[in-house]
């Protein structure tokens, strides 16, 4: 963390940007949702928590839908700003999110059964 500042000064003339410390293996899906509000729209729901001993970048979220027979309807990738979260994650903390994913194809639509949510860094 006491590097950072000296880090930034570094890149900023070369145009380099210093990010937040990945550690994936600190995030923890703590809980989640998926539901339907109308035919072709449903609210999603994370929690993600970080068992980091220091501030971590918040991860995108992969979020998977999935037929009755398990079959993968439909795979989107949602970054931090998609979920409106902060860049990083305090140390032990836990960041909760909403939001609307509405799902263009009818036929998809109908057919959701399941979902799956994955953190990971892109």
């Amino acid at each position: 963390r006491a590097a950072r500042p000296v880090l930034e000064r570094l890149c900023e003339p070369l145009g380099c940007r210093v990010s937040g410390l990945r550690q994936i293996e600190s995030i923890v899906v703590d809980g989640s949702s998926f539901t339907r509000l109308r035919p072709d729209t449903y609210r999603l729901g994370v929690v993600l928590k970080s068992t980091a001993s220091v501030p971590i970048a918040m991860p995108s979220v992969e979020l998977t839908l999935t037929s009755l027979q398990g079959q993968t309807l439909l795979r989107r990738v949602l970054s931090p700003t998609d979920l409106r979260a902060p860049g990083q994650l305090a140390a032990g903390a836990e960041w909760v999110g909403e939001l609307p994913v509405v799902l263009d194809d009818a036929d998809v639509a109908s057919r959701v059964s399941g979902y799956a949510v994955l953190p990971f860094y892109p």
